[in-house]
């Protein structure tokens, strides 16, 4: 199997919220089956920074982020980064099995 990318943006209180929410829909989205290439995949997370970031800069951040650890591994943690403070809203990325 291989992997892919996924940038996703949610929002709620606390990132532990927004990354449950994220998962959720993504498994509604895409399925509970397993190999999706989305953040259904993903059992973690990891804060990358505790700063706000606009998108673009969190975007920027990500991208560069991506193929190193712990992001790069599809079984490892998605990154998260806070882009926004109210409401507050969360990026979070990675590599995901496909």
């Amino acid at each position: 199997m291989g992997s892919e990318t996924f940038f996703t943006k949610s929002h709620a209180k606390f990132p532990k919220a927004a990354f449950q929410k994220a998962v959720k829909e993504a498994k509604h989205d895409y399925g509970h089956s397993g190999y999706t290439g989305t953040i259904a995949e993903k059992d973690s997370y990891q804060m990358v920074s505790y700063a706000t970031f606009t998108t673009a800069e969190a975007l920027a951040l990500a991208e560069n982020l991506i193929d190193k650890a712990p992001y790069y591994d599809k079984w490892g943690p998605a990154g998260c980064l806070r882009v926004s403070d109210d409401p507050k809203i969360y990026l979070f990325f990675g590599w995901a099995s496909s």
